[in-house]
């Protein structure tokens, strides 16, 4: 039978369908029932479909469609052709066959182009440029003898891009415009030196809106110090320090990325302080330290030179738990800080006070009325401290529903304010993970030297095994755990630290450039193209 007459002869119809699996088995028996003069084939069959070819009688088509209908048949129209299907098969296996030599043959074109790839990819990058060169033009406002283009671009460029224009013509005019209503500027951030390393943490998160405070100088000396103390290995924090050093030196890294390369260079050396603070060297005990970096202490025990606290005995862990907490207290204190710095330079000088200042002074408070309770500070002044508390709670209550309209509105409003305590509390304890990474980061190194000794017992190629285990270990181990403490410290600064004084959402701004994916455009030479 010829493709082109499938479905239909004089007495008899064809009908090609899929159904859902799950439906096949009713249909077919509904479908059976209808008359004996129906045939039904299952094609094929895949995961979820069943495809069918169902031929009957025309006489009985009326109720074959209402079969159809109730169990969702969908019908479909397969290609039409002058001949039969044995034909069809052997073109297909001929066409399969040409198409086999055509990807053979651009297999061989391609290697060919390879050995020219360099100069493809900066043929790439050229291209691109012109690409987005043709579309700023796109966006000109154009007449017989002029253009204009709208744009945005930073003050302290303005004076410059006059200066460079004046070498080509004078024949032009700049003016400054105020931004249509609701039209929202771009946001580039810019921060010299060592802070501008951290804009690689910034720039993760998002950029602040245009009318919020660039985050980068604030949270730099947190992160840093929180970094240090995921790790908390002074021989991981050297290893870190030089392949970082050695990367900056000695191969080509794209712009976006130094700035990520750089900062991880200087959490090599605040592990390398912290860790060595902690007696983390490469997660060995004294007794399997070198004798350089121990000394007997007053109990005669061999201990680290510079260990001020030991997180694996005695108080250790309580000692790092309290000083992770303080450390996010303070950072919570500190971004409340510069939310009322902020409000106060927008003149937002009542927020300031009542959600900003009021809230800082709660809790710095509530802090002393713990430890005064406690008996570790203070404890003479608890009364007063108390007392304090009381007009914390008070002042709160008064001032936090203060834009509420009906007074009793006000009052609840205040009175549901308090809760925020619990909130503040939960950011705090959140920092106990640098606790957990730090002492995580501690005990695997150790769990590995462990190995590492154990299969040095075994007989002439037991010393192989243990330098195998060993270093593949201390590998791992310092790129797991400092990943963990690039995205854990990351963490802390977005949701404990930025929620506090910015939203963000920026939208980035985004100058036309030579915007390069393979190739680097340095001053004074041709750089090889990078991938």
């Amino acid at each position: 039978m010829p493709l082109d007459h499938v479905g239909e002869t004089e007495r008899t119809k064809t009908v090609l369908g899929t159904i859902q699996k799950i439906a096949y088995a009713e249909f077919a028996r509904d479908i059976k029932e209808v008359s004996k003069l129906i045939n039904i084939d299952k094609v094929n069959e895949d995961e979820n479909t069943t495809y069918v070819a169902l031929t009957f009688a025309k006489e009985v088509g009326r109720q074959v469609k209402e079969v159809c209908m109730t169990h969702k048949l969908n019908e479909v129209d397969l290609p039409t052709r002058e001949h039969d299907v044995k034909t069809e098969l052997k073109n297909i296996k001929k066409r399969k066959a040409e198409i086999n030599q055509e990807l053979a043959n651009q297999e061989e074109e391609l290697k060919v182009l390879a050995k020219k790839n360099e100069d493809l990819q900066i043929v790439h990058d050229y291209f691109v440029w012109e690409r987005d060169k043709m579309y700023s033009e796109q966006k000109a406002y154009n007449t017989q003898y002029s253009f204009t283009l709208e744009g945005w671009v930073p003050l302290k460029n303005l004076k410059k891009i006059n200066e460079r224009l004046e070498k080509i013509t004078n024949a032009f005019e700049i003016f400054e415009i105020e931004p249509a209503e609701g039209e929202q500027a771009p946001v580039a951030i810019k921060n010299k030196g060592l802070i501008g390393s951290f804009e690689a943490v910034t720039n993760i998160y998002g950029l602040p809106l245009p009318d919020e405070i660039d985050p980068t100088p604030f949270l730099a000396a947190f992160f840093i110090i929180f970094f240090g103390l995921c790790l908390t290995d002074a021989g991981y924090g050297i290893v870190l320090f030089v392949m970082c050093a050695l990367a900056l030196k000695f191969l080509k890294i794209p712009k976006g990325m130094k700035n990520l390369v750089r900062l991880l260079m200087f959490g090599g050396i605040v592990t390398f302080i912290l860790g060595a603070l902690f007696g983390g060297w490469f997660g060995m005990t004294p007794d399997q330290a070198p004798g350089f970096l121990t000394y007997i202490n007053d109990a005669g025990e061999k201990a680290f030179r510079w260990q001020v606290i030991n997180p694996t005995q005695e108080s250790g862990p309580l000692a790092f738990l309290i000083l992770a907490a303080i450390l996010g207290y303070v950072q919570v204190l500190f971004g409340i800080i510069v939310d009322g710095y902020w409000k106060i330079k927008h003149k937002k000088y009542l927020d300031a006070l009542f959600d900003s200042f009021l809230w800082f002074y709660f809790l710095v408070i509530m802090g002393l009325f713990g430890l005064s309770k406690s008996g570790v500070f203070l404890a003479d002044y608890a009364g007063t401290i108390t007392y304090l508390v009381y007009f914390g709670v008070g002042a709160l209550i008064l001032t936090q529903g203060r834009k509420q309209k009906n007074i009793i509105l006000k009052f609840l409003s205040g009175v549901l304010s308090l809760y925020g305590l619990v909130g503040y509390f939960a950011d705090v304890l959140s920092y106990s993970r640098l606790m957990a990474l730090g002492l995580g980061t501690g005990i695997i190194g150790f769990a590995f030297n462990t190995i590492g000794g154990l299969v040095g017992n075994i007989p002439y190629v037991g010393i192989i095994f243990a330098i195998i285990v060993i270093l593949i270990g201390h590998t791992l181990n310092i790129a797991i755990s400092t990943l963990g403490a690039f995205i854990h410290s990351s963490r802390l600064q977005f949701v404990e630290f930025f929620g506090k004084f910015m939203e963000g959402g920026g939208r980035a701004f985004k100058p036309l450039r030579k915007a390069c994916k393979y190739i680097l455009i340095t001053k004074g030479e041709r750089s090889g193209p990078t991938t």
